[in-house]
């Protein structure tokens, strides 16, 4: 009896630690080695579809979208979530706050929910429990089969943040993991900058 629930402990323990490990929540920490895998994620991501950023689809609250609305600002960060990732929701509201703090011409918000489903409930009622709660009012885009197929199957991990221009192509580097307030506005007040 006490070795079965040794391995039942055991297999709990694993099964936690693989789904903790499954949302990224790295930190900005500079080094050699985060900067090269940087650069070799970046390149990475530009074969797999990822140097342009071009979609049609639907946001959470039921509008049509599309990669139009790149066209309304400098900057578009587009930021990956999930509704089971811990990451992603502890820094919805970070996001939200930033959203409002700079003019629409300059920088906008697109967040896309990787584990709902365009035309389907899947998920759908977490998703706007979520951004309620976080206070969100940028567009949050849908998953669909066309949106998977081009970019969400080759996404490491969530929360997974782009930042494109006006027509959609990458700029700055792929992050992944969340970030707090402070390091996420140093970042895309980098990005406006250098672009």
């Amino acid at each position: 009896m006490k070795k079965m629930n040794k391995k039942i402990f055991g297999i709990g323990v694993l099964s936690v630690m693989l789904l903790v490990s499954g949302c990224s929540n790295k930190t900005t920490n500079s080094s050699k080695t985060e900067n090269s895998n940087k650069v070799e994620m970046n390149s990475q991501y530009e074969e797999l579809g990822f140097s342009n950023f071009q979609f049609k689809g639907h946001t959470l609250t039921g509008d049509d979208i599309s990669s139009d609305i790149f066209k309304d600002s400098k900057v578009t960060m587009i930021n990956f979530w999930g509704t089971f990732c811990g990451p992603c929701k502890m820094e919805l509201p970070h996001l939200a706050e930033l959203s409002n703090e700079y003019s629409k011409e300059e920088f906008q918000i697109l967040g896309v929910i990787a584990d709902t489903s365009d035309g389907e409930d899947f998920n759908i009622k977490d998703a706007k429990e979520i951004v309620e709660k976080s206070n969100v009012t940028f567009p949050n885009l849908l998953n669909s089969k066309e949106l998977s197929d081009k970019y969400l199957n080759n996404v490491q991990g969530l929360p997974t943040t782009i930042f494109v221009d006006k027509d959609g192509n990458l700029i700055g580097d792929v992050l992944v993991g969340a970030r707090d307030k402070n390091t996420w506005k140093e970042i895309i007040d980098k990005v406006i900058s250098e672009n």
